[in-house]
């Protein structure tokens, strides 16, 4: 992984603005997770669980394996980590609890990002 990957992961680990009480021994969904900003959450995560030991279950859902690989293949072989391979259209199927929580990213390719959602899965 990228040294500035590194160092910004730890960063979002460490970070005081997250409420990590509320993620801590729960599922997260992130959806495009081989895009750029998307990923940061993906190695955030997973840095919070190597140095608080929080429990928290990253599913990363993207289309492309091979990038995904290249991205996350450090992590296939940890239990707080699943790779998901579909279109994020299709209807998604998990073999574990419900997740916590989904985060979606959208970007226009013209623009800067417009939004980052989060909510319970089933959550309209």
């Amino acid at each position: 992984m990228d040294k500035i990957i590194k160092e910004d992961a730890l960063q979002i680990a460490s970070s005081n603005y997250v409420d990590w009480r509320k993620l801590r021994g729960k599922t997260v969904l992130i959806a495009g997770a081989n895009g750029y900003v998307p990923q940061f959450f993906v190695h955030g995560l997973l840095k919070r669980n190597e140095i608080r030991g929080d429990g928290i279950k990253v599913i990363a859902l993207c289309r492309d394996r091979q990038k995904a690989e290249e991205r996350f293949g450090a992590y296939f072989k940890r239990e707080d980590f699943q790779l998901l391979q579909q279109d994020v259209c299709a209807p998604i199927d998990i073999n574990r609890k419900p997740a916590l929580c989904c985060i979606h990213y959208a970007r226009h390719r013209c623009t800067r990002p417009i939004y980052i959602a989060a909510g319970r899965m089933g959550q309209r």
